[in-house]
């Protein structure tokens, strides 16, 4: 009876939605229970307008997108996006692809997968290595707590223990997005290769993030464990991740950075290897690699894994680092809280220089801000700055219309999708000679979208208004004041420069 009434469901969907469903898609609707893929359950029955359906998330595909045809049935939703299956023949056929509609723009579908079944199988595959990878990281850490329960990580306690495990012991990690796992691994340090053992690894995608955002963040939090553990970054698969080989998502992802694993049989990564890797996993630019090698044949105290781990701990931001590197003499001082208050001069120089750097990620976070908020999209999802540095100059790009923010000239000034705006930040040292290096700074840029950036300070000086009334006649440049004041920011690069002088340097 309740195969039959299921049957019945399944051809009344048809009809409403004037369409024939695929065999593979019929097959999965009759079946006792749903799956989900990446995380998130894949829409069926029961046939009723409620968007927790298939019949009622295409109808608000359909109203939504009038200027698509009536082929496609949503599946699922999620933010502004659907995916929906492409039912190219009104008549019933084995499967179908699947696309990816957005709702709120005119821009076409795109394509995510040639077949629905394959999808699906794909996703029940995933849901089986990620049960037998939680399993083995249960396993591992009964194991653990029963040998040395006070150093077990899942566990830490302060109540019972007064410090975390040791690098020689076990530890697991979970990286999870919206309570779906997308990274799980096991590792350990081993003296014998001076690097570490990694006995779980298991990567997987949001269809939330963009994909490979999974293997991404694990491989980043693996790296990073490695830097912590004071010893080479060199990494070894054991016997228990993908037969002893390099995972292949991992081997995929260092090919996209350009670099190809010598022993990837063997399941071993080399330091430099690792260290490539986790430059462009953090978002170094091969210039920035290359500047910071010559410092360290220099003899100064700065390598690549060093600076990646200050960026993956979120301490500086990759274009903070490469201003700093292009523009200070002594960035290793800086970014590496080396100087220290006592030493007044050079203390006071680097706080300069990184008050500079920062005035760059607060011009970006204003820009995004401004552009996820609009009156004709109250939210907008994919709002995005890029932000690139060359020399001096911050070259910002964004992917929707905005208003130049903190200039003062009277009229709004926008900036389209396809422009560039050239900023250039000017340190606080030179404040003493405002006139002179702001009409430097602007000589430099010849674009029109340009501007000189710093703080709020410089509304102070006597020849403000005049200085920045020539500015925007005589270059077209603007000048840009940051809403904080200088000890503002000082207050947040002190910050900064003492939690990375925690870190191992």
């Amino acid at each position: 009876m309740a195969g039959d009434s299921r049957n019945n469901e399944v051809q009344m969907l048809e009809l409403l939605l004037g369409l024939s469903l695929p065999d593979s898609y019929k097959t999965f609707l009759l079946g006792s229970e749903h799956t989900t893929v990446n995380g998130l359950p894949i829409l069926g029955l029961p046939v009723d307008l409620s968007p927790s359906s298939a019949l009622g998330a295409t109808e608000l595909v359909r109203s939504s997108r009038s200027d698509l045809e009536t082929k496609y049935v949503a599946i699922r939703l999620l933010d502004c996006r659907a995916l929906c299956l492409e039912i190219s023949d009104p008549r019933s056929s084995s499967d179908a692809p699947l696309v990816e509609i957005n709702l709120r723009d005119g821009t076409p579908p795109e394509y995510v997968h040639p077949s629905f079944k394959q999808y699906v199988e794909e996703g029940v595959q995933k849901n089986q290595e990620i049960l037998l990878a939680v399993n083995r990281l249960e396993n591992l850490q009964k194991l653990s707590g029963e040998k040395n329960p006070a150093c077990n990580m899942s566990r830490f306690d302060h109540k019972i223990a007064d410090r975390f495990p040791e690098a020689k012991q076990r530890r697991e990690y979970r990286c999870c997005v919206h309570d779906h796992i997308v990274g799980l691994t096991a590792l350990q340090f081993d003296k014998n290769i001076n690097g570490l053992i990694i006995d779980v690894f298991l990567a997987t995608d949001h269809p939330g993030y963009q994909e490979g955002h999974g293997v991404q963040a694990l491989v980043t939090l693996i790296l990073s464990d490695a830097y912590k553990c004071g010893g080479s970054m060199a990494l070894q698969f054991t016997g228990n991740v993908n037969a002893g080989r390099i995972p292949d998502d991992l081997v995929y992802l260092g090919k996209m950075f350009g670099i190809a694993f010598k022993h990837t049989e063997e399941g071993h990564i080399d330091h430099d290897e690792s260290v490539a890797l986790y430059g462009h996993l953090t978002g170094l630019s091969t210039e920035t690699q290359e500047i910071i090698k010559r410092l360290h044949k220099c003899g100064q105290n700065i390598s690549i894994e060093g600076i990646s781990f200050l960026i993956a701990s979120d301490i500086w931001k990759n274009h903070e680092v490469e201003w700093v590197l292009k523009n200070f003499s002594r960035p290793e001082d800086l970014l590496l809280g080396m100087d220290k208050p006592e030493n007044r001069l050079k203390y006071c120089e680097s706080i300069s220089f990184g008050c500079a750097a920062l005035g760059i990620s607060k011009l970006q976070q204003k820009i995004a801000a401004d552009i996820s908020v609009d009156k004709d999209n109250p939210v907008i999802e994919d709002a995005a700055c890029t932000v690139s540095i060359k020399n001096n100059i911050a070259t910002f790009h964004a992917n929707y219309l905005y208003a130049l923010p903190w200039i003062n000239v009277a009229e709004r000034l926008l900036m389209d999708p396809n422009e560039t705006l050239h900023v250039a930040p000017l340190p606080v040292k030179y404040r003493h000679t405002f006139g002179e290096v702001v009409k430097n700074y602007a000589s430099l840029m010849n674009d029109q979208r340009s501007a000189v950036l710093t703080t709020k300070e410089a509304e102070e000086d006597p020849q403000f208004d005049k200085i920045s009334e020539e500015l925007h006649k005589n270059t077209r440049a603007s000048l840009m004041i940051l809403p904080f004041r200088f000890d503002e920011l000082e207050q947040e690069v002190a910050s900064k420069m003492m939690r990375a002088g925690r870190v191992r340097q």
